[in-house]
């Protein structure tokens, strides 16, 4: 009976060493434990006699050498200053002035701009151009047989071309069919002479046909030849 509970004391002891020196860490006592109880077969021959064996081999801890702490240390008087170094000077120079880039994005700007507004005027030119209205005055100005138009303008009558539109026509003025105000004007030219074309035409309400209130050329020579009666 003895003999089982001296095991268990040992199972105890192997499984939680720090119960034999408490002040002792575990890792401490698992080694203690380890170097003492070094079973050899043969060599003990009652239960008693392993268990008295093993609790006598194992060292007090008093034997172990423990490392005595240091004392902090404490200096009176502050650490000497340091030499003093004067800073490395760098080799300076003066910076690159930036290059002035402004007239450059001035003129891009102007070119950009210019380039929109011809791209504005040409497209405006050429719907009334197009419309309806423009190529009728103007059609019935080439078919004109009125002796004093001819007299003027002579015969062949065509839009005079300019030079800032490619080589077509300009129509000057509007041509608003929806809200019913049509006054534009154009340079025509004829075998004789040239002169500017003007029509103005008005819908006072919606319904009702346009009414003609200009339709006259006048020529380069101060002839005003008035075709509204004859339109």
């Amino acid at each position: 009976m003895n003999s089982l509970k001296c095991l268990a004391r040992i199972s105890r002891v192997r499984t939680q060493p720090s119960l034999l020196y408490p002040a002792m860490s575990s890792a401490m006592s698992t080694k203690i434990l380890r170097e003492s109880i070094k079973l050899k077969p043969g060599r003990f021959s009652t239960f008693s006699s392993m268990a008295r064996t093993c609790l006598a081999d194992i060292p007090h801890p008093s034997t172990y050498a423990v490392k005595p702490q240091e004392e902090p240390k404490v200096f009176s008087m502050p650490s000497r200053p340091r030499a003093v170094y004067e800073r490395p000077k760098l080799k300076t120079r003066d910076l690159p002035s930036p290059p002035v880039r402004w007239p450059l994005y001035l003129g891009l700007g102007v070119v950009g701009v210019s380039l929109w507004a011809g791209f504005i005027l040409y497209t405006t030119n050429q719907e009334r151009l197009s419309s309806s209205v423009v190529r009728q005055f103007i059609s019935k100005i080439k078919r004109s047989d009125d002796p004093q138009v001819l007299a003027v303008l002579g015969e062949n009558i065509e839009l005079e071309p300019t030079w800032f539109m490619g080589g077509k026509p300009w129509i000057n003025g509007q041509v608003s069919m929806m809200k019913g105000n049509v006054d534009v004007s154009a340079r025509i030219r004829g075998s004789k002479g040239a002169g500017t074309a003007y029509f103005t035409s008005i819908r006072r309400e919606k319904g009702v046909p346009f009414i003609i209130l200009r339709f006259k050329i006048i020529c380069d020579d101060g002839t005003v030849i008035s075709l509204a009666d004859r339109a």
